[in-house]
């Protein structure tokens, strides 16, 4: 398995098991906080390798006689990139729909948040 595949892996077993724990058991016990601890650190070493990667692919990409932009603009292009990026903001979005309650009235909102934020 490669570094890619093993960090968006490892995203996605912590980020199910955070929402798990956060929403949808009430008192979480032993195994879920060794699970939990456990993917943590796999997400820790996935991240560690995919940098170290990443930072090698930079240095080999900025040596080169290319100028900054057009190496800029390869790496933004790069799928992998635009994969985690996805990746990402599904994640996020799924915690945010998930922890903000849906369809309710808005004086719910105006007393849960106040009203700066509760009008938006």
């Amino acid at each position: 398995m490669g570094t890619y595949a093993l960090l968006v892996m490892s995203l996605i077993l912590s980020s199910a098991l955070i929402v798990l724990g956060l929403f949808h058991i009430e008192s979480p016990g032993i195994i879920y906080f060794s699970s939990l601890g456990a993917s943590v650190a796999l997400l820790s070493f996935a991240l560690l390798l995919y940098a170290v990667k990443v930072i090698s692919y930079l240095r080999l990409q900025f040596s080169s006689k290319r100028s900054f932009v057009s190496s800029s603009i390869d790496i933004l292009a790069d799928l992998r990139f635009a994969t985690l990026l996805m990746i990402v903001i599904g994640l996020l979005s799924m915690l945010g729909s998930t922890y903000v309650p849906q369809r309710q009235s808005i004086g719910f909102y105006l007393d849960r948040f106040g009203f700066e934020k509760g009008i938006l």
